[in-house]
């Protein structure tokens, strides 16, 4: 799920906000991946990229977690899409496994 807010205006500058919920549908608890949130314009073009680390390391069967991250409107006037793309999971200490 993913929600996009238009603008929020913060230290004189629009920023558009990006949140969104990684949910664990599995009947076992997984670790959660890092996530990399992209902003693609109309011929697919990479544009803009904001690494997410989500508060927790797994989920239980059912578990979920929110995150949120903030692109530039300026940087990103040409967006015309979102995606994700999950990285590497997390260690013990909130790095990437190796």
């Amino acid at each position: 799920m993913l929600e996009i807010q238009k603008k929020k205006k913060i230290n004189d500058q629009d920023w558009i906000i990006v949140k969104g919920l990684v949910r664990n549908v599995s009947d076992v608890e997984q670790l959660v991946p890092i996530l990399f949130v992209r902003i693609l314009d109309v011929n697919k073009q990479l544009i803009g990229v904001n690494k997410v680390t989500p508060s927790v390391k797994s989920l239980k069967p059912n578990g979920q977690v929110k995150f949120e991250t903030k692109f530039l409107e300026a940087k990103i006037l040409t967006g015309r899409d979102v995606d994700i793309v999950y990285g590497p999971f997390q260690d013990k200490e909130g790095g990437e496994q190796k």
